[in-house]
């Protein structure tokens, strides 16, 4: 495997590619940084960067003493050679590889570790008091498992006026008489409307379910007997 350097040629960004072949490489490249289109990439062996290739990826130090850049992931400053010989760091000062978040310096990285760190902190007390909600409203619920992407509960947090502040929460769960999927209880932060110079009010969490199971839901949370789906259906009708 040899080392190449996939550039877009409009605005000059890509990437090293590792592969046996030339064509190989642009073919890659094309696909991550070309929109697949193999004639808008320009492909250059770069031998320097061929001890990588077992790894499949590049230090970031060594390649902005190659000449690249980067976009620091905490402070968002452009890392290259000048920048860091503005602050006396060094190119082995510099966080990550090619293909994971650069940081200019192991204090920017401890400084994204603590922000991310809060946001998740307050991301799980959302979720915690939602999930308590749920469970003093409808007792005999069963809160579904798990958080984030795929799991039962997801919050979003972000900052907004300079202050943390929770966006968005959902929480699911299932309940007697379900047939489709569980139903959940969310919460949408509201923005202010700044063309009508209204002032900001939050919105209320609020309890939904799928349309299949719409009939059912509104009768458990009435607390109505439960009844069969067919009859459920029926009346509905």
């Amino acid at each position: 495997m040899k080392a190449y350097t996939v550039l877009e040629t409009t605005e000059g960004t890509g990437g090293i590619v590792f592969a046996k072949h030339s064509v190989v490489a642009r073919r890659e490249g094309a696909c991550q940084f070309g929109d697949g289109d193999f004639h808008s990439v320009t492909c250059s062996r770069t031998p320097w960067a061929d001890r990588y290739a077992e790894a499949g990826d590049v230090p970031i130090g060594e390649m902005i003493d190659m000449g690249w850049h980067f976009e620091c992931g905490s402070c968002g400053s452009r890392i290259d050679s000048d920048y860091l010989q503005e602050r006396g760091w060094l190119s082995e000062d510099v966080i990550g590889t090619q293909h994971t978040t650069p940081y200019c310096h192991a204090v920017c990285e401890a400084r994204y570790g603590l922000a991310r760190a809060e946001v998740q902190r307050l991301e799980r007390r959302w979720i915690r008091r939602f999930r308590a909600i749920v469970r003093r409203r409808f007792p005999d619920a069963v809160l579904v498992p798990g958080e984030g992407l795929g799991g039962g509960a997801r919050a979003y947090a972000g900052h907004s006026g300079g202050r943390l502040v929770i966006q968005d929460v959902d929480v699911r769960f299932e309940f007697p008489g379900m047939k489709v999927a569980p139903a959940w209880l969310s919460y949408r932060r509201r923005t202010p409307n700044l063309s009508a110079r209204l002032p900001f009010s939050p919105s209320k969490p609020e309890w939904s379910c799928c349309h299949g199971d719409l009939a059912a839901f509104e009768a458990y949370a009435r607390g109505e007997p439960l009844i069969a789906t067919t009859q459920l259906e029926v009346l509905a009708a």
